[in-house]
């Protein structure tokens, strides 16, 4: 149904279809089309303990499961594999048991070159291991490593901390 909610204390009032209301979160929520062409909408939240009144303006000319198309199951699935794999990617770039200031280092280095956490340590490259406290003296080798290596990370790390410590 289009509405026209008035709104406490200034006596505002604001027009929309309304979308859906959340009685747990005490919100309302109305949607308004802002460009015909394009179809596109805009949502607006508001606080149901801010609302005066509602008047109807006009009620839906069909029913609301006309409404809404169908859902594509397959889509919806591939969408929520994609959700899944970022929050895992997101969630292996977060140290366990390490300092903000590790954190910072390797959000700064895996910009550069690519990182992941071992324990407390920073994997770069597949060959090069640093420690805390993270500095440029904490860099050592692995055993698929080599030198060329471990002078590239050590200039990296060296401009990530001059850059943090500056």
């Amino acid at each position: 149904a289009r509405v026209r909610i008035s709104l406490a204390p200034a006596g505002d009032s604001v027009e929309g279809v309304l979308y859906t209301v959340d009685e747990s979160a005490g919100a309302i929520v109305l949607q308004s089309t802002t460009q015909l062409v394009t179809k596109k909408r805009t949502y607006t939240v508001l606080a149901a303990a801010d609302v005066r009144g509602v008047e109807v303006l006009e009620f839906p000319s069909v029913s609301a499961s006309a409404a809404f198309p169908p859902l594509d199951l397959a889509t919806a699935a591939s969408r929520e594999e994609q959700a899944v794999a970022e929050l895992r990617t997101h969630a292996a770039r977060r140290g366990v048991g390490v300092s903000s200031e590790g954190q910072q280092v390797f959000d700064a280095l895996i910009k550069t070159l690519p990182c992941r956490w071992d324990g407390t340590s920073i994997v770069v490259l597949e060959g090069v291991k640093i420690v805390a406290p993270y500095a440029s003296g904490e860099v050592s080798a692995l055993p698929s490593g080599t030198d060329a290596m471990v002078q590239r990370v050590k200039t990296v790390l060296s401009g990530v901390r001059a850059k943090l410590d500056g």
